[in-house]
This record gives structure tokens, sequence and C-alpha cells, in this order.
């Protein structure tokens, strides 16, 4: 673009075609960051530059750089998206807590996966709404409690091991490992909540979320979710335009 001074022909010459319009970056994932990076370069010559990012990448920017993208970057996050949370930090945390859980299994692996699969692929494109409840029991039936599981097991003794090589590194590496690193802008993540009364006129809209962390992360479900919500504040901003004409 700056090469061959595409922007600037359609933008900001003399005569462009659309110097009215304002420039609009957008991007999903990864592109997200790609776009986010694309407008702090393009941000001096277009002021009115904004950036929407689609599940951008969790560690991405300083907290400066992060805070600073807040006048011209929104960030939408989808319920339990991964991807956003993705840093080195959530990374590690997430194989500590795998290995632990591995550790504490009492049944079958086979038995696991199948409960897996059901529950976390099948009945979560059937229906975004899993009972917690028959989650925590389910976990009661495969898992050892916290404190009784099996200590002096094989598994157990190289996964300790394993802590004491992956410490030993992270000490080594020294300081720079330990920078947190954030998602871009402000962010506007839409969460699925439980709601008793669905009469409740304290929320202005119902919005169906998924709770899936594994299909969260699509732009298709993303934005078709935008779209509903923009769909249902439309009705209810015409809703209260009539009521307030007919009173």
């Amino acid at each position: 673009m700056e090469r061959h001074q595409i922007l600037r022909s359609l933008l900001s010459d003399v005569g462009a075609p659309y110097r009215h319009y304002t420039l609009r970056i957008t991007g999903h994932s990864l592109g997200a960051g790609c776009a986010t990076l694309i407008g702090y370069i393009y941000r001096q010559k277009y002021p009115s530059l904004r950036v929407i990012a689609i599940s951008p990448p969790g560690s991405f920017l300083t907290w400066r750089l992060a805070t600073k993208s807040n006048e011209f970057v929104t960030s939408f996050v989808l319920d339990s998206d991964l991807v956003p949370r993705l840093t080195v930090h959530s990374m590690e945390h997430l194989r500590n807590e795998v290995l632990n859980i591995f550790g504490r299994i009492k049944v079958p692996k086979s038995h696991v996966a199948k409960n897996f699969i059901v529950n976390t692929i099948i009945k979560a494109n059937e229906d975004d709404s899993i009972d917690p409840d028959y989650l925590a029991k389910l976990n009661d039936e495969m898992l050892y409690p916290h404190d009784s599981s099996p200590l002096e097991s094989e598994f157990h003794l190289q996964c300790k091991r394993f802590q004491e090589i992956q410490n030993a590194r992270r000490e080594n590496r020294g300081g720079y490992r330990n920078i947190k690193l954030y998602p871009p802008g402000k962010i506007v993540q839409l969460v699925k909540v439980r709601i008793q009364d669905e009469n409740d006129q304290r929320y202005d809209f119902l919005l169906n979320v998924t709770s899936n962390p594994f299909q969260d992360g699509r732009a298709g479900k993303l934005c078709a979710k935008l779209s509903q919500m923009c769909v249902l504040f439309y009705e209810q901003c015409w809703l209260r335009v009539y009521t307030c004409l007919g009173k």
C-alpha cells in the first residue's frame, strides 16, 4: 500500500474519490493483531483511523501500547474464546492444570475421551447451555479429589521432575520472560449469563452466546452474534421511540 500509494490516491490526494471516507481496518485472530500494527503505522497520516479487532491475540502488546491503543482500537471477544487469553503465563498455567488433572484420573482414559467428545463437541453444537452441575458430577466420577490423588505414582513423579526442569529453565531465561503482554484497545466481551426471569426489565435485550471455547474463536460465529445484537438493539430503540411518541 505504501509503495504504490494506494491509500493516498483513494483518501488524501487532491481529487481523491473517497476523501470524505474514514479509514477502518479490521482483522480476526492473528489478523486482528496485524490490523492493530497497521493502525499504529498509519494513524499519523489518518488521525480518524479506527481498528476493529475480532478475537485478537492476548499476548500481543505491552501495557503502555495496549492502553494507548484505546484511542483507536476496539476488540471484540466472544465469551470463552481462547485466543485473547493466550499468553505465555496462561499457557503454562493451562499445561500445569492439564497435567494435574491427568494425575487425578481414576477411570480409563477412553472413558474420559468419550465424555469429552460427547459433552464438549456434540452437545455444544446441539445446545450451547450445558448444565454446570452435570459437568461437576462427571468430574467427581472421573477424578480423585485434589487432596487425595495418588502422590507416589510414576506419572506424578515424572510431573514433579518436569516442573523442576521448567522452573530451572524459567530462572535461566531472566526477566524478559516475565514481561506481561495484553490484547489491544478497548475490549467488548460478550458473555453468557443465566437469567432466571427473561421478562426482567433491567435487561434491554437478551442474546444467546455460546460458552464453548472451541467455537467462540470463529470469526463467523462472532460476526453473527454482533449482527444479532445490532438488530435487537435497533428494534429496542425504535420500540422506545414509539412508546415515547405514544405517550
